[in-house]
Parts: C-alpha cells; sequence; structure tokens
C-alpha cells in the first residue's frame, strides 16, 4: 500500500489510535519516554517525512522537466494527474493529511484513555 493513497488514511488512523493509546497507558505508568518514541516513530514520522520526499521529487520533476528520459527506472503511478510533477505533488499531499490525521486520532485516543482510567 502506498503512503500516497487515500485508502491509507484509515489505516493510519487505526496506527494512530493504537500509539495514543499506548502514549497514554504509558504516562499513566510513569513509563512515558520509550512510548512517546514508539508513539511518535511509528505514526508521525514515516507519512511526514514520505511527503517531504514526493514534494522534493515533484519539484525535480518540475524544473528539470523531459519527463520521458528521465528517471525511467522509477515506478510511475497515475492516481491523480497524468504529469508526473503534479501526481508527486498530490502524493505528497495526501501523505501530510496522513500526518494531520494521525496526530489527532492520537490525541483522541489519549484522551479515551485518560477518560476510562
Amino acid at each position: 500500500m502506498l503512503l500516497g493513497e487515500l485508502r491509507s488514511l484509515w489505516v493510519g488512523c487505526l496506527i494512530a489510535l493504537l500509539s495514543g493509546a499506548a502514549v497514554a497507558l504509558g504516562i499513566l505508568s510513569d513509563n512515558i519516554a520509550s512510548l512517546v518514541g514508539v508513539a511518535i516513530s511509528t505514526s508521525l514520522t514515516p507519512p511526514a517525512v514520505n511527503a517531504g520526499l514526493f514534494w522534493s521529487l515533484a519539484s525535480v520533476y518540475y524544473f528539470k522537466g523531459n519527463e520521458t528520459t528521465r528517471y525511467n527506472l522509477l515506478t510511475q503511478t497515475n492516481y491523480y494527474s497524468k504529469h508526473c510533477a503534479t501526481e508527486l505533488f498530490a502524493l505528497g499531499a495526501v501523505s501530510i493529511c496522513l500526518t494531520f490525521v494521525n496526530i489527532v486520532c492520537i490525541y483522541l485516543a489519549a484522551i479515551l484513555v485518560f477518560k476510562v482510567s
């Protein structure tokens, strides 16, 4: 599954909910240091880094042009546009949306665990 696809948002949401619950349980048991790092590394870092990579590659395609001869070893998708720079920019936008969804889900899951405990 590609991080830039819209259907990946629900999978990221599930991972973020579990991460938020783990962070809340870590806070409740005074073992926060390792769990916060795990929550951030599993749910927030990959889509944010992926967005940056997509956007940097989109800028290379946009400024360098001539997409037929450059980067011919890369797998190209056409989910959002036939133009490679636009496609990569859209994939990065979906990835950054996943980061924001993950932040909200971590927060909501942590609040829910605090309320239950």
